[in-house]
């Protein structure tokens, strides 16, 4: 199994996507935003404020907050400090217009033999910093990732290096046990299979360009399955 592989499928035509890319570029406010409560705390505060820690703790508990401090600060001890020049992504997530949110369900579920309403297709913006830290996947399976805009960033995948424990609903790593194992530069335009349930992160030299992509997240296709679906209809671009 892979952390992520090029596709040659198409879901969209190129207007569809150049109209998605003008909507999260300059309308925003068209958009339906996607409520992700995990987002509720941030990863990166190796100095947070005292309000911000008292909320930590009225949303998983003292214990939980306490831990979650320590890798906080282990996070940034690995990543870079605040101090150092590194500032956390914004990462904001939207629901796609309807219209072309069922062409991408229709499409996507005809190809993958799954149903419909096991898709959810989203569009993210990624903005004003330099590093998303290290996350896994919360409510999709594994997803189809399409890049249009900002392709100036890096993903980096992870393995675990002895076992920890995650958080259901926040899924914070302990940075001394994990190794990057993986990096890839995403092209604009291909779609590629993406594997959530591994930790991932994203740098980026560029704070003031968005980076834009489209997903087709799938809470009923495993990682595994999306692949061999793939790999079963020729349609895995073979790396040079």
């Amino acid at each position: 199994m892979h952390y992520y592989l090029e596709s040659n499928v198409e879901f969209m035509t190129k207007e569809m996507k150049d109209h998605l890319r003008e909507l999260a570029d300059k309308h925003t406010e068209k958009l339906e935003v996607q409520h992700r409560p995990w987002k509720e705390i941030s990863y990166a505060g190796e100095h947070d404020l005292r309000e911000t820690h008292t909320r930590t703790e009225e949303l998983v508990g003292i214990k939980a907050a306490r831990e979650f401090k320590r890798r906080k600060i282990l996070l940034a001890r690995h990543f870079g400090y605040k101090a150092e020049g590194m500032k956390e992504m914004q990462l904001h997530a939207y629901h796609i217009p309807e219209d072309i949110a069922q062409e991408l369900k229709s499409n996507a579920s005809k190809m993958f033999g799954i149903e419909e309403d096991t898709i959810d297709p989203i569009l993210q913006i990624q903005t004003e910093g330099n590093i998303l830290y290290p996350h896994c996947g919360h409510s999709r399976e594994s997803s189809m990732f399409c890049l249009i805009a900002g392709d100036d960033a890096k993903t980096q995948w992870y393995e675990e290096t002895e076992p920890f424990h995650i958080y259901e609903n926040w899924r914070v790593p302990d940075a001394s046990k994990i190794k990057e194992v993986e990096e890839a530069q995403f092209r604009i335009g291909p779609w590629y299979t993406f594997n959530h349930q591994q930790w991932h992160s994203v740098k980026r030299p560029d704070k003031s360009v968005k980076r834009i992509n489209i997903n087709l997240n799938f809470t009923a296709l495993s990682y595994a399955d999306l692949e061999k679906k793939l790999f079963d209809m020729d349609g895995v671009v073979e790396k040079s």
